[in-house]
């Protein structure tokens, strides 16, 4: 659930959609295949703590926190558990 609401919103800004292929899988290194950059990170952590209503510490703000699907995924599942 976390992974398609994510997808979701990547897909919903034109610059993220415009660079999306179907390669991009949970797997894939976002930044590395420049798929997203540091402004649709930072988008990317508004959102998260919206639709999770969690709140991201400073040292949670690390790229490979943000590089895959599958790390953004843990990393809210991590912040949910810690409630």
């Amino acid at each position: 659930m976390v992974i398609e609401k994510v997808i979701a919103f990547l897909q919903s800004d034109p610059e993220v959609k415009e660079k999306w292929d179907d390669k991009v899988t949970h797997d894939t290194h976002l930044i590395d295949a420049g798929v997203i950059d540091s402004f649709a990170i930072i988008k990317l952590i508004m959102f998260l703590e919206e639709e999770f209503n969690i709140k991201l510490e400073s040292n949670e703000l690390v790229e490979n926190n943000f590089s895959t699907l599958k790390n953004i995924e843990k990393l809210v599942i991590e912040k949910n558990n810690q409630k």
